[in-house]
């Protein structure tokens, strides 16, 4: 589960403690890990590396209801991203995929190659099956509904 709520709030670092047992099994080790959530945004730093999940902007612009949600899917996209850097780094071909979407955003570790059979089954319907996040507000990448 990753709940984009949560993880707006200040839970990508539990997020990746939670998937770190299957990070291992891909011979991904993470280092520590530390949440900073201040009035300019939050960021997460992983080992020496600080990664922005919001800044102050994005914030206003969710805040004020330009692009309300806007936190929500940064913060989803950006924290499965930073689980796709270190598994590529290891050298793994599994990616993390997004199942759903807001409060009800899953996980979905595949291969490029079972997403692909997965996705062109016959049965499949696009807005219900794994997707790659983007940063393109409001969707993320989530396939519309037919």
């Amino acid at each position: 589960m990753a709940d984009a709520e949560d993880l707006a709030e200040g839970g990508v670092g539990r997020f990746l403690q939670e998937v770190s047992p299957f990070l291992a099994a891909q011979k991904v080790t993470l280092p520590q890990i530390e949440d900073l959530l201040s009035e300019d945004g939050y960021a997460v730093r992983v080992g020496d590396v600080t990664h922005r999940i919001y800044d102050a902007a994005e914030l206003e612009r969710d805040s004020s209801g330009e692009e309300a949600g806007l936190i929500w899917g940064l913060s989803t996209v950006r924290s499965f991203r930073i689980i796709d850097e270190f598994l590529a780094a290891a050298g793994s071909t599994e990616r993390a995929y997004a199942v759903n979407g807001g409060n009800d955003v899953f996980v979905m570790f595949l291969t490029s190659e079972l997403h692909r059979v997965i996705t062109l089954h016959p049965d499949a319907l696009p807005h219900d099956g794994p997707y790659l996040l983007k940063e393109e507000y409001p969707s993320f990448g989530q396939p519309e509904s037919e």
